[in-house]
This record gives structure tokens, sequence and C-alpha cells, in this order.
């Protein structure tokens, strides 16, 4: 709560003389009266003010400053004050930067590119496990012609058609006795799987 008979317009008294616990319980009320002051202002707002002002508010102790009246008197009587609260403010401090953090919003991290470590086979085994296959071939322009699906997909796989048609081919017809059959290599199936778990999605074969 800022104190409107102060001459400084940053003047506060939300923290000082404080503990934690006494500032937390009053966390709320202040919260609320910070934002009734204006229809812009919003928590994080209130935050790095209250962290703005007791950063200022402990700035003697840290530069040892002293008005004119204690360098006569030969004492810091703001310093003296404020280093029996210390630890309070940092506390405080500390309480305030956590709960700022808690209320942004976190960073979108980077999308695994597979890209380039994705064989063509690699590629076919994702988009049958992902279900894109089974919902081409229920389209009525790919249940005949594989080499269409070839064709589209080989746009969005950067394959060549022809490799890709010969993989749909066995694969729809379900080849399996032929060692070129997409699910023949064990080690490249779990790998693709596993890919898929680790992502919490649940491979169609599972």
């Amino acid at each position: 709560m800022r104190n409107p008979k102060s001459k400084n317009p940053d003047n506060s008294d939300s923290f000082r003389f404080k503990k934690l616990e006494e500032y937390k319980s009053d966390y709320l009320n202040l919260l609320e009266n910070y934002k009734k002051q204006s229809v812009d202002n919003d928590e994080i707002n209130f935050i790095e003010e209250e962290i703005r002002l007791i950063t200022e508010f402990i700035r003697p102790i840290i530069e040892s400053q002293k008005t004119e009246l204690e360098e006569m008197v030969g004492l810091d009587f703001g310093k003296v004050m404020i280093e029996s609260n210390l630890s309070s403010y940092k506390k405080i401090k500390h309480f305030l930067e956590t709960r700022k953090l808690e209320l942004e919003p976190a960073s979108i991290s980077e999308p695994l590119d597979l890209s380039e470590n994705s064989t063509a086979v690699e590629k076919i085994i994702y988009l049958y496990e992902l279900g894109i296959i089974d919902f081409l071939k229920s389209k009525t322009e790919f249940i005949s012609s594989t080499n269409l699906m070839a064709t589209f997909l080989s746009a969005i796989t950067s394959e060549k058609a022809s490799t890709l048609q010969t993989s749909l081919n066995r694969l729809i017809n379900n080849d399996t006795e032929d060692k070129n059959h997409p699910y023949r290599t064990i080690k490249t199936v779990e790998k693709v799987r596993q890919s898929l778990i680790d992502k919490n999605i649940t491979p169609k074969t599972s």
C-alpha cells in the first residue's frame, strides 16, 4: 500500500518492517488495492513495482548512503533500521520473484526436427503409425492408386514418389514375406514407435 502522505510517490509501507509470513498474509489485500488504482494494473505490474520499491529501500545499506544529519551525528539511521530487517526484505523479494515466474507464460520449446534423421522407410512407418496412411486409403481418390498417394506424400516427405510407392505397395498389401517390407526391420519399427511413445502418442500397432 502506497502512503499518500509521503512526498515521495514511490513510498510504500507494504513490506516495511515485516517478516515474510506477515507480508504473504497481506499479499492479496495489497494486490487488490493496487488493482483498484487503475484498470491496467495487474499482478505482474504489482510484483515488479514491489520488487523495485524493496530494492530502492534497501539500497542505503548496500551503498552505505547517509544523509547530512546522519553524517553529523555519526550514525546512519536508515542503515540501522534496514539492516535489522534485511533478511526479511530479501525473503520477501525472493517470494515476489518466484511468484512472477509462476505467472509468466512458459517459453515455447523448439519442436524436435526429425527431417534429416529419418529414412524413407522410417517416414512411411511414421505415417502408418500415426494413422495417416489409413486415412488416405479411406479417400476415394487413393483407394485404388498407391501411385497417386505416393505422389502427394513425396511433396510432404521430400522423398521420391517411386521410393514411397514401393514401400506403400508392400505395406498396403501386407506382404510381410517380402524382405523389403517396411516392418521387416524390427529395430527401425521400434525406433519409430518409441519416439512416438516418448511424446505421449500411442502408435497404431502398439
